[in-house]
């Protein structure tokens, strides 16, 4: 597996190895083509760090899929901010439709249930949601994802999307970082 990298003064040691997560993937792209039956979804991508994820997963479906993005925030360098921001695309409409939201990460489980709670006020009529990682030890609301590809203790990660301020989304591999 590959070095430690340091971002903004933080030591990361691979964790999660690129071959791994190609790997799960594919799997989880096999678990939905199963579950997902003849009907055409949307793959909603959160934004920014779901995009590498999402981006192989929908390429790794068998059936139809429309694809879509929106953007949340809820993080300041390695901490929630306890608060959602939910940038909704003007041109994006759910209703009567089944919905993958595709999540890079859930610790708080804030973000997913905000999500959840507003593709239903506009009217999804089906919600399946999939995430790369699941901290289930740091959940503050409680929330089950549908699909998950790696659980994962309740440390800082980075890489293949997620970030520390800005950096690190471009690791092919996931990196924990070093406390101390």
């Amino acid at each position: 597996m590959s070095q430690p990298v340091e971002l903004h003064g933080r030591l990361f040691h691979p964790f999660i190895s690129a071959q791994q997560i190609n790997e799960r993937t594919s799997a989880l792209a096999r678990e939905l083509d199963e579950a997902i039956g003849l009907e055409t979804p949307i793959a909603l991508g959160v934004l920014n760090g779901a995009i590498l994820f999402h981006s192989d997963l929908i390429r790794a479906f068998t059936f139809d899929v429309e694809v879509a993005y929106l953007r949340t925030r809820s993080y300041s360098g390695m901490k929630s901010s306890g608060k959602v921001d939910i940038e909704w695309p003007d041109d994006l409409s759910v209703n009567g439709r089944h919905v993958i939201l595709i999540e890079d990460i859930v610790d708080s489980g804030r973000t997913l249930v905000a999500l959840t709670k507003e593709l239903k006020e506009r009217g999804a009529a089906r919600i399946t949601s999939i995430v790369l990682l699941d901290k289930p030890a740091a959940r503050i609301v409680p929330y089950k994802p549908d699909f998950v590809g790696f659980e994962i203790p309740n440390a800082f990660v980075i890489g293949y999307g997620l970030d520390f301020d800005g950096l690190g989304r471009n690791l092919s591999s996931i990196y924990q970082v070093v406390e101390g």
